[in-house]
């Protein structure tokens, strides 16, 4: 089960927990299904030894360090740049001989940043015949809207080839990472690699009143990804 942040990825393990062990044994959380978030997972699938992972802010400046040709508002634009590329596959050409100053930088001092998680498992899948020795049968992915190409792309290696065994949960209205190239047409995408994909459409909303939604539906002027929602909690806000 993979999800974005480790909040909600806690939030998941308690309520498998509380929904699949059996009250009369003793704990034993190597029972419950594998839940995480898609970089921690990655990280714990790391080849070889795991390196220390940098934070946003000392990504930032590993990129300024590996490039010293570059002021300091330059390096900052061009990472952004980079990070846009890296995320949606599609580095732009100009950029590589920067990108390849920081990948060897990092590797000297045995450092990632959050992207090379997906990316180096990614890699390590694709250059691999896993075949049936993939981790799991099953991938339940929720928030799935915001998957990037590159994160989608890891999910689909990690899936049975036709599709078998995924479930993705979403809201395309709701996607927040358009910064980071997450297509709000993911439906579309998946459905392109899997064709058999079956697709619920949840229309009742428990947790909004009817005047929140007509709000809502008013703001998207009609044209929301989901169609329009029903109330179960009454009309009032």
């Amino acid at each position: 089960a993979v999800t974005f942040t480790r909040r909600a990825a806690e939030e998941m393990r308690t309520r498998l927990a509380a929904a699949l062990r059996d009250p009369t044994e003793a704990d034993d959380v190597s029972e419950l299904p594998e839940t995480d978030t898609l970089h921690a997972l990655a990280l714990k699938h790391w080849p070889g030894e795991a390196p220390v992972v940098l934070s946003e802010e000392g990504a930032r400046k590993a990129f300024a360090a590996a490039n010293p040709s570059l002021d300091a508002r330059e390096a900052a634009r061009l990472y952004d740049r980079m990070e846009l590329g890296r995320e949606t596959l599609s580095m732009p050409r100009e950029l590589e001989p920067l990108a390849e100053h920081y990948r060897q930088w990092k590797k000297e001092r045995r450092l990632a940043d959050y992207t090379d998680l997906p990316e180096t498992w990614l890699a390590e899948l694709r250059s691999r015949n896993y075949g049936a020795a993939k981790p799991w049968k099953h991938i339940l992915v929720d928030e799935v809207q915001d998957l990037s190409p590159l994160q989608k792309a890891l999910v689909e290696a990690l899936t049975p080839a036709d599709g078998s065994g995924f479930f993705g949960i979403g809201d395309p209205d709701q996607s927040i990472y358009g910064f980071r190239g997450a297509d709000s047409g993911i439906e579309d995408s998946l459905r392109a690699r899997w064709p058999q994909l079956r697709v619920l459409g949840l229309t009742e909303s428990h947790r909004s009143a009817a005047a929140i939604l007509e709000a809502g539906h008013d703001a998207l002027a009609g044209h929301g990804a989901c169609g329009e929602l029903s109330s179960v909690t009454g009309t009032s806000a």
